[in-house]
């Protein structure tokens, strides 16, 4: 599983790489076989002014071809971060589970299916 970090309207700092890649590694270490790639944007979207402003858009790719992509903005880049790496982790094992139970439903017509 490889993963990528990049930001936008501020520096990369160790910190933030260290807590981006340990939020994700750990919430999809469970399914690392099916993953590809994980891409992750920090994106500062107000600058300087503060608010709501910190977005962090994930992109994983699946073995199965598929992609997922996920959006959060929080005034808090770590809470953004977290929150980020639980959607993450929701969204891979649904996303497993529909695939694997299409495999099924088409194994058995091919089983059961006449000629």
């Amino acid at each position: 599983m490889e993963m990528t970090v990049q930001t936008q309207g501020f520096s990369l700092t160790s910190s933030i790489y260290r807590s981006s890649r340990g939020q994700f590694g750990r919430a999809l270490s469970s399914f690392r076989d099916s993953i590809v790639d994980v891409d992750i944007y920090l994106k500062d979207l107000n600058g300087p002014k503060g608010g709501v402003d910190k977005a962090v858009l994930v992109r994983i790719a699946l073995t199965t071809q598929q992609t997922i992509a996920i959006e959060t903005v929080n005034e808090n880049l770590h809470a953004a971060l977290i929150l980020s790496a639980r959607r993450a982790k929701r969204a891979v094992k649904r996303t497993l589970a529909k695939h694997r139970r299409v495999d099924r439903v088409n194994l058995r017509n091919l089983r059961f299916s006449p000629g």
